[in-house]
């Protein structure tokens, strides 16, 4: 099942080299060569260095108008590495697929037009890296250009991937959809800011003030998550993102009745639009850690929307597959969990469904794997909150 789940994610990743490679080779025609090999080694490079580049244009032009960059995060699921350049966080993390920027405005002053020139900035530097691109394309016709995308055995099709791709990058970027994370695409943020209520963009701001804490209580740090929250909740009163911060600092004290209690109140917010996908997973979550029977058919109806929506999302099929295993269906909540204990960035993510993933094997009877779930589990994240739940079910 492990396999099965790291498949279907690496199908997410190279579904399109694979594409032009059967084309090329059984409509073109074209000889396996080693090139094959080379342009499918290049592919997750080409893709990791269009989003770097998207997201920089974001950072930099952001810098320029007067926004601080706090983060950017590129592709998801496990983390590979992070490092700081001057006070920006980069975040690299394995399926180079998505990317985010974080800017937060050090005035209010023009901060609609400030932060649209920023957002702006992403999608207009990857159109002018297709032109770039394709001025370096050798003179040929139109008809051949198109004929040699399918060929994947040239040692040319590198640079015809990167153009592919970011015009793929550009068409979703401007497409006004929003994303797995409750964010919207470029394209999106770009139609919504000009006229975008003062609140939602307080609460917009205060989103990215919280940027440094979101982690923390994963981390087992809250008292940085509260310090975080508070500041953010001084400078703006009224928004939603710090409280959304304490009732995760509250789930991770184990105050559960106060975590469900403050994330319902915020689900029933009007101002919700956009959030409510993980704010309801997030209680779902809750729901589960009770384990009030009560609260299962909330639980469920929850994280099934959520699935529904987001079925790529890791928080999203963590929670689907601990719901699913709280109901008794064994085998569709450990594939659920497989694939989000594979995508998650954090150590305590991939603890979590991984103590879940133990406790699903155990009732399922399978000892010995839930017992490697466990070890898996222990050396992820020493301080699990499902960490003694699992050790008592192995046992």
């Amino acid at each position: 099942m492990m396999y099965r789940a790291m498949g279907r994610t690496l199908w997410s990743l190279f579904w399109l080299p694979f594409v032009l490679a059967y084309f090329g080779m059984t409509i073109v025609h074209r000889p396996v060569t080693w090139w094959l090999l080379v342009n499918f080694a290049a592919w997750p490079l080409v893709l990791l260095s269009t989003v770097a580049v998207h997201e920089l244009a974001h950072a930099t032009v952001g810098l320029l108008v007067g926004l601080k960059p706090r983060g950017i995060a590129l592709g998801i699921g496990r983390e590979l590495a992070r490092f700081r350049v001057g006070a920006l966080e980069v975040r690299v993390n394995t399926f180079p697929l998505l990317g985010l920027t974080f800017l937060l405005p050090l005035s209010t002053r023009w901060v609609r037009l400030r932060l649209w020139l920023a957002i702006a900035a992403g999608p207009a530097v990857t159109l002018g890296l297709v032109q770039l691109l394709l001025a370096f394309a050798p003179t040929q016709p139109i008809s051949e250009m198109a004929f040699s995308l399918w060929n994947i055995s040239s040692m040319f099709m590198v640079r015809e991937l990167a153009i592919l791709v970011n015009c793929m990058a550009l068409f979703f970027n401007l497409m006004p959809v929003r994303l797995s994370n409750g964010r919207q695409t470029d394209g999106a943020a770009l139609l919504t800011l000009p006229r975008m209520p003062q609140d939602r963009v307080e609460e917009w701001l205060a989103a990215d003030l919280t940027l440094d804490a979101i982690e923390a209580p994963e981390r087992h740090d809250l008292s940085l998550a509260s310090r975080v929250a508070a500041e953010a909740l001084e400078r703006f009163p009224s928004s939603m993102a710090p409280l959304h911060l304490l009732a995760l600092v509250e789930l991770e004290r184990g105050q559960y009745a106060e975590a469900r209690a403050r994330l319902s109140a915020l689900i029933d917010d009007t101002r919700a639009h956009g959030v409510e996908l993980v704010l309801k997973n997030n209680l779902a979550w809750v729901d589960f850690l009770t384990r009030d029977e009560a609260l299962l058919a909330e639980a469920d109806a929850f994280s099934m929307e959520v699935i529904d929506l987001l079925p790529n999302a890791p928080s999203a099929l963590g929670t689907r597959g601990a719901v699913l295993f709280w109901r008794g269906d064994l085998e569709e909540s450990c594939r659920h969990l497989e694939r989000a204990r594979l995508l998650a960035s954090t150590p305590s993510s991939r603890a979590l469904n991984a103590c879940c993933l133990a406790l699903a094997w155990s009732r399922r009877g399978d000892q010995e794997r839930a017992r490697r779930l466990l070890e898996e589990a222990r050396r992820d994240d020493q301080r699990c909150l499902l960490l003694d739940e699992a050790t008592m079910a192995v046992a």
